[in-house]
């Protein structure tokens, strides 16, 4: 059970900072810089156990996609959060990483493994904090796990993309990154999730 929180702490904590890169990116943007369409049209809204959650407005909530040459992988982040003074509570982080450039109206899996450096790695990383700062993510590999009642799942499907947003759908099955026992891991669905997003390119 150590290696197991270990994989999820891997996983996660690269995640957040990467995260935090691209909200710097954003910080950077020059005054001059118009975005197509007001900040307030922006959201990431989604369901939690029911309710509806909203993230709205530059620099909480962004697309990013860029190339990471050394792996020759394509990668994408979306991420919004309630507060940003509050950078560790009401937040959502989806990492993607993918063998092409991402495109509309296709739906990508978490559990469809994507391989880099010689690993397979999940497709998308999938974390939410809430508003008590309690992490949950989806990024386990049944696959590397057949023994154990993996369940983690995540979908993300982009309906629009342009070169100034991007819009989409997703959800996910989330379990809490700290417990002690696996089938006492707590989980949540996130269900009905959508955003439509200022998209902020990293470079190489």
């Amino acid at each position: 059970m150590t290696k197991m929180k270990k994989a999820l702490l891997q996983t996660t904590f690269p995640t957040l900072l990467l995260w935090l890169s691209v909200l710097t990116m954003t910080a950077c943007m020059t005054e001059g810089e118009e975005a197509p369409i007001k900040e307030d049209e922006y959201y990431l809204k989604f369901k939690v156990g029911g309710v509806e959650k909203k993230f709205s407005a530059l620099p909480n909530s962004m697309a990013s996609f860029f190339y990471l040459e050394e792996a020759k992988i394509f990668g994408g982040q979306i991420s919004g959060i309630n507060n940003i003074l509050e950078p560790t509570k009401n937040f959502v982080v989806i990492q993607l990483f993918n063998e092409t450039a991402y495109q509309a109206n296709l739906s990508y899996q978490q559990q469809d493994p994507v391989t880099f450096d010689l690993i397979s790695r999940s497709r998308i990383i999938f974390t939410y904090a809430d508003e008590n700062e309690k992490v949950y993510n989806a990024a386990l590999l049944k696959a590397q796990h057949p023994t154990l009642d993996i369940k983690d799942e995540a979908e993300v499907r982009f309906t629009e993309m342009t070169p100034a947003y991007v819009k989409g759908t997703f959800s996910a099955r989330v379990g809490e990154v700290n417990f002690t026992v696996l089938s006492n891991r707590k989980e949540l669905l996130i269900t009905e999730g959508e955003f439509y997003l200022p998209r902020n390119d990293g470079t190489n």
